[in-house]
């Protein structure tokens, strides 16, 4: 079988295409694209807001081992690829599939940023150059990851819903504006104000994207200020180009990363007792950024409302005074000439 061939069976209506990753807290590895018969939808776990962990999911393991479980394309075993191909019973492959998790992903932003050619750049491993092919259709936007040994399947959205029954249905939110566009970004800060006013952003993660970072000479938006919206909010900030394919594969891995450690610390949140030992040694690390996260839900614009009086972010008034704190610690950092941790931990997506 030829690499051609492999390109027209990956536009057939019964083969996907199976993204593989490996990642840790220093980055991620590509692992390369394989192809496979098309899932049963009946072996994906049902979609559910992050609030209401889904039943049975705690016990979920398991990765995609040797090539066999790949209709066809490269195998998968321990995180390490192969280039064999495999062609076993698609009735047994159905059989002995584990169940995938479902993710919904909300890609929120401007008309005209790139949401559409990001989800296309998503599904391949190579540069596309996305803006010049056709658009996704619905069916389309389902992504199959396996990251780390564990498959997952993402659903990207990009309706720009505004209704909130839609958007609590999202396990995570993608906000993405053009690093070109000053008024794309200027949207980007009133999505995550309405989200964050709506107490979306406490449960689920939210990755602040800037696209466009080729078109150098064209940038209005600095990298600096979409880092401090982003800590702003308590989000993560990633810049990217879809044009040169560059970081969309760290953001898709990205993506799944940080549902999966939300969803982690939600059922710890939910479970205190179920591992007191989990449970202290992620305070102790995250003690800032969990108070940090409940200071920024209460954050609304003309209405402090009943604040923490043990939290050490309770005299912010607005997100204007968070904002404009965030920038003067950006500067007291550049001015000492060192890196501030904050920002560069809002950068990093393995990590909460």
């Amino acid at each position: 079988m030829n690499m051609h061939h492999l390109r027209v069976n990956d536009d057939d209506e019964d083969v996907d295409r199976l993204r593989t990753f490996s990642a840790s807290k220093g980055g991620i590895i590509n692992r390369g694209d394989s192809f496979r018969r098309r899932r049963s939808r009946s072996n994906s776990l049902a979609p559910s807001s992050p609030m209401h962990p889904r039943s049975g999911v705690g016990g979920l393991g398991g990765g995609v081992g040797g090539g066999s479980s790949l209709g066809l394309g490269s195998g998968y075993n321990g995180g390490s690829s192969s280039n064999g191909f495999g062609f076993g019973n698609a009735n047994a492959q159905e059989t002995h599939q584990p169940p995938v998790e479902f993710f919904r992903v909300e890609m929120l932003g401007s008309a005209g940023v790139g949401k559409q050619a990001l989800v296309s750049q998503f599904r391949t491993s190579d540069c596309i150059n996305a803006y010049d092919g056709p658009e996704c259709d619905e069916a389309e936007q389902n992504i199959s990851i396996i990251l780390n040994g564990t498959e997952s399947e993402l659903k990207f959205l990009t309706g720009n819903t505004e209704s909130k029954d839609e958007l609590e249905q999202a396990d995570a939110f993608l906000v993405v504006y053009s690093c070109i566009d000053k008024e794309s970004f200027t949207r980007a800060k009133q999505i995550l104000s309405r989200l964050q006013d709506m107490d979306l952003l406490r449960h689920r993660p939210t990755i602040l994207v800037a696209n466009k970072i080729d078109l150098a000479r064209s940038r209005a938006v600095s990298a600096q200020d979409g880092k401090c919206l982003a800590c702003t909010f308590g989000a993560k900030f990633i810049e990217v180009s879809v044009g040169i394919n560059h970081n969309c594969d760290e953001l898709l891995a990205g993506t799944l990363t940080q549902i999966r450690l939300k969803k982690d610390q939600n059922q710890l949140q939910l479970n205190p007792k179920k591992s007191k030992d989990k449970s202290k040694f992620r305070e102790n690390k995250n003690v800032e950024t969990v108070e940090t996260d409940k200071c920024l839900t209460d954050l609304k614009t003309g209405d402090v409302g009943p604040r923490d009086a043990n939290s050490p972010a309770h005299w912010y008034k607005s997100r204007s005074v968070m904002l404009a704190s965030m920038k003067a610690r950006q500067m007291l950092t550049w001015i000492l000439g060192k890196e501030d941790s904050k920002f560069k931990h809002c950068e990093n997506l393995q990590v909460l």
